[in-house]
């Protein structure tokens, strides 16, 4: 059960992150510019990977200290 959380957490990020990916294009805007897949950098990935970190080690101390607000907050 405590190594599933992260993994949760995790999946659901990376879920919303590729929903707002995925959002139609606004009115008025060319769609190839859009929709293309924006290039990704390598400090783009590194912060990325670092916030993930971060918010899965958050959410294990909260989770040790059974703290509801961290989550409720979180979600």
């Amino acid at each position: 059960m405590k190594s599933s959380i992260p993994v949760i957490l995790v999946s659901l990020l990376s879920t919303c992150w590729a929903l707002e990916e995925a959002s139609p294009p606004s009115q008025g805007s060319s769609p190839l510019i859009e929709t293309s897949t924006p290039v990704r950098t390598k400090d783009y990935n590194a912060t990325l990977k670092e916030t993930l970190i971060n918010l899965e080690k958050l959410s294990w101390e909260a989770w040790k200290k059974r703290d509801g607000k961290f989550f409720q907050e979180f979600l």
